[in-house]
C-alpha cells in the first residue's frame, strides 16, 4: 500500500502546472470567444440604429402624405386638383400646407433626433376622364458610411365625391 501511495504521489507532483502549449491554447479560444461576441455586439448595435433611422424616415413620409390628404380635405377636390404644380419640391420641416412646398431641393433637412433627413416629393397630375394626382414622398439619409438610404411612399389621390 505504501509503495502504491508513493507512486501516485510521485505521478500527481509530476503535473502540477499547466504547459505553456496548454495555456497558449486557452488563451486562443477565449480570445476567439470574445472577438465573436463582439463582433456579435456591434453587428446589433448597427443594426438596431440603421432600424430607428428608417423609422423615422417612415414616419416623416407619412407625415408628407398626411399633408396632402388634409389640403385635398380642406380644399375639397377641385381646388386641390386645380392647385397641384407637377413636379420635384422639398417638403420643409413644420410644412403643413401647399403653400409651404419649396422648390430649394439642396436646402431640405429635417431633423429628427439630432440627424438629417432630407425629404422630397414627386408630384404628377392627370386631367381629362379620370383626374388624379399622384406623389412619391422620398425621404432621404446618409448612412454616415458614404451611402445614402431611402423611404419611398407613394400615394394617388383621386376624386372621391
Amino acid at each position: 500500500m505504501k509503495k502504491l501511495v508513493t507512486t501516485l504521489l510521485k505521478k500527481c507532483q509530476k503535473q502540477r502546472g499547466s504547459t505553456l502549449i496548454e495555456l497558449l491554447i486557452a488563451t486562443m479560444v477565449v480570445g476567439t470567444v470574445i472577438t465573436a461576441v463582439a463582433a456579435g455586439v456591434t453587428r446589433s448595435v448597427k443594426n438596431n440604429s440603421e432600424a430607428q433611422y428608417r423609422e423615422i424616415a417612415t414616419v416623416l413620409a407619412q407625415q408628407g402624405v398626411e399633408m396632402f390628404r388634409s389640403e385635398r380635405n380642406n380644399l375639397g377636390w377641385v381646388t386641390f386638383h386645380n392647385d397641384i404644380v407637377a413636379g420635384t419640391y422639398c417638403i420643409p420641416a413644420g410644412a403643413d400646407e401647399l403653400g409651404d412646398l419649396s422648390t430649394d431641393l439642396v436646402n431640405c433637412a429635417v431633423t429628427e433626433s439630432n440627424f438629417d433627413f432630407n425629404r422630397q416629393v414627386v408630384l404628377t397630375k392627370t386631367s381629362g376622364a379620370d383626374p388624379g394626382v399622384t406623389l412619391e414622398v422620398t425621404v432621404q439619409w446618409d448612412r454616415r458610411s458614404g451611402s445614402m438610404s431611402d423611404v419611398k411612399v407613394t400615394q394617388t389621390f383621386k376624386d372621391y365625391e
